[in-house]
């Protein structure tokens, strides 16, 4: 056997093979090691990202609730967790369990988080968003001038004028924002008389109001059960010729009379009538006319009338629930007993100052019992009266209730008709172009605003400013 150097050669070689055995076994064990590190790496990476996906539908879900208009930011801000429309309050999305919360920033812009929690961890994703602003949600919008304010005046919903706004009287109060295009004013010693609960914001850009052929879109798009009422529409063409025997003309009317869940709807063209007795009120639907209305009466359902004419507001109208019975009630402060209500005249026959010290007009206490049921939902009625003319506070009533959304490309207008003039109580909305709401034929008026608009206009009735959604986050990473 060969030796060298004293080392059996057969010994060395062998201590050379084990030697890189050992190298190319740590070799082995750390390219495993880095292939176990790479795949739990990735396979959390692919957590992390599915979580971010499922918080991402969350924030998704809650775009589609806030496009509905139905108020759904105010009505879940500062819950725990929010509840969609449909009554859930979590949805599952990539092996996670998804929740969203609300939380007001200013009472416009809400902060909205999307919660994923899975498998090695939670998600959080945040959007600050606010809701699309309906010309409903303002108790008093001016278009084309400046807004004049007198004493005592008290606005529960958002005013806004395209030009001043001119406070000339005192103790006036406004719980909503006040905005407009020009300049806030005050007469006198009215500033320090005045409140505000939210912002006063003088300079905003402009807003305007749909054009005559928009509000007629509106109501050719109205949801399902609009009635059309046009001398250019073949169907209701068929429908006047077949109960008087001739075609309606240009020169067409229509009077509604509201009976609750009914109405009686008589339309005349031509010197030929048709009369509709009974008729179901098309609930979360519209009627469209193309020549002037008139209307008065009770309304347990919500609906909206448009027309590019004028529109009569010949006599009461009023919130009711099926029986007639109404939502709204003028009581005697001290006791909170309902006033004297005449029916025959379908008004508080109470001929003092309505809003003096003697009275308050408030929601009667019983109405949630009361209120109309449909499906399983109780409804508090509403009423939009649309139009590009004008709309007039007709016909001769010592009392006058209005309960109703007004939007006019015109102007609201109370003509000198006579009568004893005491109590005009518009409850609602009033949306205009021009400055006075009526003229003063009335002793004592009040324009109150119904706060059941807010964010959930009546059918049909024109929008305002989108939904805006922005700085869409990772707040949180919880886990890996």
């Amino acid at each position: 056997m060969r030796k060298r150097n004293g080392w059996d050669e057969r010994g060395g070689a062998l201590i050379v093979v084990m030697v890189l055995m050992v190298v190319f076994s740590a070799l082995v064990a750390a390219v495993f090691r880095l292939h176990v590190q790479r795949k739990t790496s990735s396979e959390r990476a692919d957590l992390r990202l599915g979580r971010e996906y499922a918080a991402e539908a969350g924030l998704e879900r809650a775009r589609l609730e806030v496009a509905t208009g139905s108020g759904w930011l105010p009505a879940n801000a500062g819950k725990a967790v929010a509840a969609f429309n449909d009554g859930s309050t979590q949805f599952n999305a990539n092996n996670c369990a998804v929740t969203v919360s609300v939380s007001s920033v200013d009472g416009t812009w809400y902060l909205v988080e999307s919660r994923a929690a899975g498998q090695s961890g939670t998600t959080v994703l945040g959007m600050t968003t606010k809701g699309q602003t309906f010309f409903s949600d303002y108790a008093r919008f001016v278009s084309a001038g400046n807004l004049l304010i007198g004493a005592y005046a008290s606005y529960g919903g958002k005013v806004h004028a395209n030009g001043n706004i001119g406070v000339q009287g005192e103790y006036i109060t406004f719980y909503d924002d006040v905005t407009c295009a020009g300049k806030i004013s005050y007469t006198g010693q009215s500033r320090d008389t005045v409140t505000f609960h939210k912002s006063a914001t003088p300079g905003v850009p402009k807003i305007d109001l749909p054009e005559g052929d928009e509000l007629e879109s509106i109501a050719k798009t109205a949801p399902a059960g609009a009635t059309i009422y046009d001398w250019n529409d073949n169907d209701f063409r068929v429908k006047f010729q077949a109960a008087t025997g001739a075609l309606p003309a240009d020169d067409m009317e229509v009077k509604i009379v509201l009976k609750q869940n009914k109405m009686d709807v008589v339309t005349t063209s031509d010197g030929q009538t048709m009369t509709e007795s009974d008729v179901d009120v098309p609930h979360e639907g519209a009627i469209y006319s193309a020549g002037p209305v008139t209307i008065s009466g009770n309304l347990s359902r919500r609906m909206s009338v448009l027309t590019p004419d004028v529109i009569y507001m010949d006599g009461p109208i009023r919130y009711t629930d099926d029986a007639g019975k109404g939502q709204w009630e003028l009581q005697d402060k001290d006791t909170g007993a309902p006033m004297p209500f005449d029916e025959d005249a379908g008004s508080w026959s109470t001929m003092g100052n309505w809003m003096g010290s003697e009275y308050q007009y408030v929601e009667a206490a019983d109405w949630l019992a009361r209120a109309p049921v449909i499906g399983t939902e109780r409804v508090n009625p509403a009423l939009g009266l649309v139009n590009d003319d004008t709309i007039y506070v007709s016909g001769e009533n010592d009392n006058r209730e209005i309960h109703a959304a007004l939007f006019s490309a015109g102007d609201v207008i109370r003509p000198n008709v006579g009568g004893k003039k005491k109590n005009l109580y518009i409850h609602g909305a009033i949306i205009t172009t021009g400055t006075n709401p009526v003229s003063s034929y009335f002793s004592y008026r009040c324009y109150a605003y119904d706060p059941y608009l807010k964010g959930n206009p009546p059918p049909g009735f024109p929008g305002g400013d989108a939904p805006a959604f922005r700085n869409w986050h990772v707040r949180e990473l919880e886990g890996q």
